[in-house]
């Protein structure tokens, strides 16, 4: 049996819900006027982006998907490795971390999927194979 830590609630998280929040409460409003239509789909949109920006997580809260490439914490210093089988990995090493985030996009990369680093990415990065890690 597998024990599913609770989704993150940071201050992130919290103007995600209440700009989510604030839409919902006016698409009465928008649904008569464009313009308003407008201020709501750009609140969606906001929260949105605010999802699918990379922040520092810490893993007794939130923890990568399993074959995520990441960036964590270790020694006070910023490492680029993967979570497998339940700890990151960096150059075939097993790593303890408490901070940990997704990497962000590429400059310019469409954004395409789940709001995840490997939505841009292409060849084994988006296949997941993992080299060196």
């Amino acid at each position: 049996m597998t024990t599913e830590l609770p989704i993150a609630q940071g201050p992130v998280d919290v103007l995600v819900g209440r700009l989510r929040a604030h839409a919902e409460a006016h698409e009465y409003i928008a649904n008569a006027d464009p313009e308003q239509r407008q201020l709501m789909e750009d609140l969606y949109d906001a929260a949105d982006a605010l999802e699918r920006t990379p922040r520092w997580r810490d893993v007794a809260e939130e923890l990568p998907q399993e074959a995520q490439e990441v960036l964590f914490v270790r020694g006070g210093k910023t490492v680029h490795g993967a979570w497998i089988g339940g700890i990151f990995w960096h150059s075939n090493q097993k790593m303890a971390a408490a901070k940990w985030m997704p990497l962000p996009l590429p400059p310019n990369a469409a954004i395409t999927g789940a709001g995840t680093a490997s939505a841009g990415m292409t060849g084994s990065a988006a296949a997941g194979t993992k080299k060196g890690y």
